[in-house]
């Protein structure tokens, strides 16, 4: 007959051989789960790439697992040359300069394994077909480039070394650019020179360049006469046209005159044609002044409308005679015209 003690005992010690078999069991289990996720971490794999367009020398950024093994890189069936491996997650990849136009995939290869992506890459090279405007182009307009792939220019170059970025074009596709010509351009016969990201460059056709001319409006004071000439009705002084290209309306006419003796001093101002002309201003009376003074004295007058239609007109001009002082006992010394002109700020 068995004892009731010895029974407990034994029974007891069969559990607790059954709940050390069941801690070794887990354990096991475990260990085998752990090494299962590592072996999947360690194995090749391409999750993503980018960018999925690119032109010759552009990087390509691969992400994915057990990179860190990869001994050879393939774009689009480019063998690559160039590529960098960060860490088991990721590498760059150089787009060979040689690569030819393609699409296709991007694969990394450890010598024991493979592994591909599921996007494909594209390569792209642009190309130039024409340009509008395609003669003359001026400084602060545009120029439309048209061709192939041109999405993937980065930056155009003006002459001068005047750099646009891509961001500034007015408009970009695949087929076209809009492009904003830079104010100061070197005029000249020259292309635009476009840049990919990658380093690629490919030329416009020639055309002619104008730089924008600028400028501004300043307050003038010629002297056109300055030479003492004593005047007198059988010798008047003639104001020439040709003495300055600055002639407009609106300007003012200084005549610097200086009584002879003291005899009365008669001033007449007449067309070149030797008509009268008749000023509505003082000090003129009908075209004459009559007056005695001492010293220097300064007639200025407006070049009216009037003045110009009647005295200026190349077609009433009498040999390029624009009008003339007359009378007697006065000398002229100096005349002057004052005026606001505009003035290029490339002229020297």
């Amino acid at each position: 007959m068995v004892n009731p003690v010895n029974q407990i005992v034994m029974k007891k010690t069969i559990q607790l051989i059954s709940l050390c078999l069941m801690g070794i069991l887990s354990l096991g289990l475990c260990s085998c789960e752990q090494r299962s996720e590592e072996e999947v971490g360690r194995a090749l794999s391409i999750k993503v790439f980018a960018p999925t367009r690119v032109t010759p020398g552009e990087t390509v950024t691969v992400s994915g697992t057990g990179l860190d093994k990869v001994k050879s890189v393939t774009l689009a069936g480019n063998k690559v040359t160039d590529f960098k491996v960060v860490n088991a997650n990721m590498l760059y990849a150089q787009v060979p300069a040689s690569a030819t136009v393609a699409k296709g995939v991007v694969s990394v290869d450890t010598g024991d394994d493979q592994a591909e992506a599921k996007a494909e890459l594209e390569i792209v090279l642009p190309t130039v077909t024409s340009c509008n405007p395609n003669d003359i182009v001026d400084g602060g307009t545009s120029i439309t480039i048209f061709g192939t792939s041109l999405e993937a220019v980065s930056e155009a170059v003006f002459p001068g070394d005047l750099v646009v970025p891509s961001v500034d074009f007015l408009r970009k596709s695949d087929h076209q650019i809009v492009i904003p010509v830079p104010e100061k351009v070197t005029t000249g016969v020259g292309r635009v020179t476009l840049l990919t990201a990658g380093g690629s460059t490919l030329n416009s056709p020639e055309v002619k360049f104008v730089k924008k001319r600028t400028g501004h409006y300043e307050d003038i004071e010629l002297t056109i006469y300055d030479k003492p000439y004593e005047v007198t009705y059988s010798k008047p002084l003639y104001i020439m046209k040709e003495w300055t290209d600055k002639w407009q309306v609106g300007m003012v006419i200084s005549v610097y005159v200086r009584q002879k003796g003291e005899d009365k001093t008669e001033i007449k101002l007449l067309a070149g044609d030797g008509s009268d002309y008749k000023l509505p201003d003082k000090p003129f009376n009908n075209g004459q002044w009559y007056t005695s003074w001492t010293g220097e004295q300064v007639i200025s007058f407006v070049l009216t409308q009037k003045l110009w239609d009647d005295c200026w007109d190349d077609a009433k001009l009498y040999k390029g005679r624009a009008f003339r002082f007359s009378g007697k006992n006065y000398y002229i010394d100096k005349i002057t015209v004052s005026a606001t002109v505009w003035v290029w700020d490339d002229e020297d």
